[in-house]
């Protein structure tokens, strides 16, 4: 709160890097997004509930690489519609100690696995579409008592719809957003 005005509240200068979409203007396209799609399901679809195009990915044999480019924010955002069926993502980070370390996030998981490189954890989210946020800080932390230095890249696995990927270097509320990354629009 603003001292001078209780009634006032600051704005804040809202720190985040857009994956995908990158802006307001632009439509999802898979050369634009710098993407690597993997296997045969990788399509852009017209998403009838958003009224949106989004990324689709059906089929265990499909993924879809998202390279970060060394992003240091330590919230991923997703938004991403759960289609009852395997659905998994991976996080290639590398921590304060310089090691890569992968985090793979999976709905056919129920419990955790944490081994030197590679930390395999349960996806629980529900049908339909969902807003992730995950701290890759804590992540971290407590899995190996290390920090993020950076995000090295983000595999969305399975079967899955995809809308909004993107950092933020602190927790925001929806409005606090720009309109072409808020879930309510």
């Amino acid at each position: 709160m603003n001292s001078l005005n209780p009634t006032m509240t600051t704005l804040r200068k809202v720190k985040i890097r857009p994956i995908m979409p990158l802006s307001d203007s632009t439509e999802i396209d898979l050369e634009a997004i710098e993407c690597i799609p993997q296997g045969p399901d990788c399509n852009v679809i017209d998403d009838s509930e958003l009224g949106i195009d989004v990324i689709e990915v059906t089929g265990e044999k499909s993924s879809m690489i998202f390279p970060t480019n060394g992003c240091k924010y330590p919230y991923l955002v997703l938004h991403v519609k759960n289609m009852s069926r395997f659905m998994s993502l991976e996080l290639v980070l590398l921590d304060n100690t310089n090691k890569l370390r992968t985090f793979r996030l999976s709905n056919r998981r129920t419990t955790a696995v944490i081994e030197p490189q590679t930390c395999d954890l349960p996806l629980d989210i529900g049908d339909g579409w969902q807003y992730l946020c995950i701290d890759l800080n804590d992540m971290l932390y407590r899995s190996y008592g290390t920090g993020l230095k950076t995000c090295r890249e983000i595999v969305i696995c399975g079967s899955c719809r995809a809308s909004k990927i993107f950092f933020q270097d602190d927790l925001y509320a929806d409005i606090e957003l720009p309109p072409f990354l808020r879930v309510i629009t």
